[in-house]
């Protein structure tokens, strides 16, 4: 049952609150370690199949080996470009910058060094030199020539130079909507675009840019922007530039709101995008998961350039120590140029991962709820079933999350309810281990009320050792009071008899506790105790009987005290009974108490009150000495039906040998033996040796007193030797 137990609840509120807030606003570190779970999903769903549509011409190794160290020659370029564009591809888009002019040959210092020659020779080279004193020419009449080349272009963040305007052949947004002047401020902002040649320029079908910005904590290629601005325009990216010529050149429009980018449209096509403007990869694999086509086999004619038809073409360069390499979540060396084949193959499948506006508010939404119910789970459940509890909501969120993704590419956060879910864990569980030893603490004072302090830490450390509610068992009572208690409390102010009583039970307590039992209750001046008691014992007979001989002891020393502080000297009387008893707590639901009952403690109380009648300060039962063993000393005192019980009792005095004669052992001994026989005559001469011996003793005056009535009126025929008792 809950029982009310609010206080897991108001942990998971609490907790829960402060991650809904701190994910609404954002945390660096989590964000970072949130965006490599994110890897992790990819990794978790596996490789999929790229689009047929993108394809790549890679300047690899073999193709620089072949035709030499990159940059090729603009001719050698132009003649790639012819290749390709025979073979009639959609668009082609260059992850490449033609930035600077080429220098042009000096025919007239070459054909200088030529003299000598043949006419020829020379012919022939000025013949060579005049195809190549305009190189740049040859690749802006191969670009217009296809009609169909993007070109690509990078943006500089970091220089002071004076921001320059793009050029009319730079691919840009129409703005569609802009509710404030400082709504584009997410958009990271170029200072200055470094863009191909004029004639190139010119000569395109476009141009885009292809910088990647990868996380800034570990180097990590999960987003490409598809928005810079650059002066007063937002640029187009190189792959949405390629998508866009590839689609039949629809409207490229961008839309800000209250806080940033509200919506990237390529056509009829929403591209999903972030408050910056970037645009989440949905990577298909590692490097080469797209087809490359090495420029040496088309240019050799190895490849048939028809395997391009109609596809959008990248070409961009791979070669070992030339390439542009990234880290993505499937590849620590992927090649740059696929990053944006993978952006544009996202854009025509329109198979995005993204994290829709209201995927926060259903993130947070399940922070709080979730929260809540692994509050009020903990607060029922502990241990093994609070820990599952919380696994299985655990797991239900990352599964659940995870289908989304593969199924919607839906993107929500791992880390935030992970660090939710695991800190109400974490606190709900410090919490009941603090008030459990809270508990334990309060279970060990209050035991230590009724054990010994090593008793009692033993049962608070290992509750299952107690069980309460009344248990069955043998165990052994004690009962101490002392004698003329009502006399002596006559005699004595209130604040001394307090002051004299606790000093006395302070003794006496600690006598019970010295031998491991447990204080049952105090009754007025008297003491009760218990042995195997609340855990059984295998020796609780004697450790009472030792126990009843330290109180004794102990009272000679507290009459010591008394006399120095003027109190009057007390006297007990111990008495001691084994037997089956219950144990366990007992009372209402409004009081209860540790204790035990049954027929056996009343007989224990009994032969408490016979010490008096026979001047004997311990009696213990037959059932007590048989249990105790052997090397306990004692004698017999009588055999006695104590009032409500048919069935007589043997009784004994348990005694210290030191301070008995043996004589009067012997002649109480002989005394008790002709009793029973009634030789009346016999056995009163024996108690008189006994009272020579020991004069006063208190039970052979009450046997010779006994003995000389029924010498007068003999008892009936069906006398058993026993004492019938009167009185409690």
């Amino acid at each position: 049952m809950f029982r009310g137990n609010w206080g897991p609840v108001r942990s998971a509120v609490l907790i829960g609150g402060f991650v809904a807030v701190l994910r609404f606003s954002g945390c660096p570190f989590i964000d970072l370690v949130d965006a490599r779970a994110v890897d992790f999903r990819f990794l978790q769903r596996g490789p999929m199949a790229a689009s047929e549509q993108v394809a790549i011409v890679a300047i690899d190794d073999r193709s620089i080996e072949e035709v030499g160290r990159w940059p090729w020659p603009r001719p050698t370029q132009a003649q790639l470009l012819r290749v390709i564009s025979s073979g009639d591809p959609s668009v082609v888009a260059f992850d490449i910058v033609q930035s600077e002019s080429t220098a042009p040959i000096d025919p007239g210092a070459v054909i200088a060094r030529l003299d000598g020659l043949g006419g020829d020779t020379v012919a022939m080279v000025q013949r060579a030199l005049a195809s190549q004193s305009q190189p740049d020419t040859h690749l802006s009449e191969a670009l217009r020539e296809s009609g169909r080349s993007i070109l690509g272009y990078y943006v500089d963040f970091q220089t002071d130079d004076e921001t320059s305007s793009p050029s009319p052949a730079v691919d840009t947004f129409s703005l569609v909507r802009q509710s404030g002047q400082k709504l584009s401020s997410r958009v990271p902002t170029a200072t200055r675009a470094v863009t191909n040649l004029p004639a190139l320029r010119e000569a395109a079908y476009g141009q885009g840019f292809f910088n990647v910005l990868p996380d800034r904590a570990d180097g990590m290629v999960r987003r490409v922007p598809l928005v810079i601005r650059l002066g007063a325009d937002h640029a187009v990216p190189l792959s949405m530039s390629a998508a866009r010529a590839h689609l039949g050149h629809p409207p490229a429009t961008i839309s800000f709101a209250e806080f940033g980018v509200s919506e990237v449209r390529l056509g009829d096509i929403e591209i999903p995008t972030a408050e910056d403007g970037q645009l989440m990869l949905n990577y298909r694999g590692k490097g080469k998961t797209f087809e490359h086509y090495s420029a040496t086999d088309l240019l050799s004619g190895a490849t048939d350039p028809s395997v391009l038809r109609g596809r959008v073409v990248l070409v961009g360069v791979t070669a070992t120590g030339v390439a542009d390499m990234r880290v993505t979540p499937f590849d620590g060396f992927f090649p740059g140029v696929e990053v944006h084949a993978t952006a544009i193959d996202n854009i025509l499948r329109r198979d995005f991962v993204w994290q829709p506006k209201w995927l926060v508010v259903s993130e947070i939404a399940a922070i709080v709820f979730g929260g809540l119910f692994l509050g009020v789970a903990l607060g029922i459940f502990r241990g093994w079933w609070g820990a599952l509890t919380a696994a299985a909501l655990l797991f239900a969120y990352l599964a659940g999350s995870q289908w989304a993704f593969e199924t919607h590419g839906y993107v929500f956060s791992v880390l935030y309810p992970v660090v939710a879910f695991g800190a109400i864990f974490g606190t709900v569980n410090i919490q009941h281990y603090i008030s459990e030893e809270r508990e334990r603490r309060r279970t060990r004072r209050m035991l230590e009320l009724y054990l010994s302090p090593s008793m009692a830490e033993f049962v608070s450390e290992r509750p299952e050792r107690l069980h309460l509610g009344g248990q069955r068992r043998s165990m052994t009572v004690l009962f101490s009071d002392i004698r003329g208690f009502t006399s002596i409390s006559e005699q004595m102010s209130p604040e001394a008899l307090v002051e004299c009583l606790n000093v006395y039970l302070g003794k006496m307590t600690d006598a019970v506790f010295a031998t491991g039992g447990m204080l049952d209750k105090y009754i007025g001046d008297a003491v009760m105790a218990v042995w195997g008691a609340p855990l059984p014992s295998d020796h609780h007979e004697r450790q009472a009987i030792r126990t009843a001989l330290d109180m004794i002891e102990a009272l000679a020393e507290f009459n010591q005290e008394a006399a120095e502080r003027g109190w009057p000297e007390l006297r007990i009387g111990v008495g001691i009974n084994t037997g089956e008893m219950v144990f366990g707590n007992m009372g209402s639901e409004h009081h209860m108490s540790l204790t035990v009952m049954g027929d056996q403690v009343n007989v224990a109380a009994r032969l408490e009150g016979l010490t008096s009648m026979y001047g004997a300060p311990i009696i213990i039962s037959e059932a007590t000495l048989a249990g105790a063993g052997e090397d306990v000393h004692s004698r017999e005192l009588d055999l006695v039906k104590v009032k409500g019980k048919g069935r007589a009792v043997r009784i004994f005095e348990v005694y210290d040998p030191r301070r008995i004669d043996p004589a009067y052992l012997d002649a109480y001994a002989a005394g008790l033996a002709a009793y029973r026989l009634q030789d009346w005559l016999v056995a009163g001469d024996c108690f008189d040796r006994a009272l020579a011996a020991k004069p006063g003793d208190v039970a052979a005056e009450l046997f010779l007193e006994r003995c000389a009535a029924y010498a007068v009126a003999p008892p009936g025929a069906d006398w058993d030797g026993a004492t019938a008792l009167t009185k409690k």
